[in-house]
């Protein structure tokens, strides 16, 4: 990675989602993890576009939390594209990984095509407990695959379900 990381990973989130997101921010720092989440990173003077933009671009991996809430977000929208447009400017070694998480089910459409393909799905999990758990164990696995530029979240997935 560039010099410039500063982030092991970014969290993308609808503010409906807080709850989860902050339990899962804390495991995710538990672990080591250094996050950047809005919340928590983001000052009263920030200007807050631009903020947001600096971290992404700074961040080894983007998780995106999918919910109700946040496939209807503009922000959500603007954060992922951004990745995207700087993922086509980067070398496959220096793009910034997405982890797309499905928190819950939802009955629309999500703006992006390859969204409604892969996805770390913790939607059918009980309680915020497990589902942090679970997404916890799964980003942590993926993570350690994030160098491997080569392959795909699918292929990502195959290899996990055949361990």
């Amino acid at each position: 990675m560039a010099d410039a990381t500063q982030y092991d990973i970014f969290i993308s989130y609808a503010h409906e989602d807080v709850e989860f997101v902050e339990v899962l921010d804390a495991g995710l720092e538990s672990q080591g993890v250094t996050t950047w989440r809005d919340r928590r990173r983001l000052q009263p003077t920030d200007l807050w576009k631009t903020k947001i933009r600096e971290a992404l671009l700074r961040s080894r991996c983007m998780v995106l939390i999918l919910s109700q809430a946040s496939i209807n977000s503009s922000a959500v929208q603007e954060e992922y594209d951004i990745v995207t447009s700087a993922n086509q400017d980067r070398p496959m070694s220096e793009q910034i990984l997405v982890l797309p998480v499905r928190y819950e089910t939802y009955t629309e459409t999500v703006w992006r095509p390859e969204l409604q393909r892969q996805w770390i799905d913790i939607s059918e999990v009980k309680t915020t407990r497990m589902k942090v758990a679970t997404a916890l164990n799964e980003i942590t696995f993926y993570r350690q695959y994030s160098d491997l530029s080569e392959l795909t979240m699918m292929e990502l997935y195959n290899r996990a379900q055949r361990k």
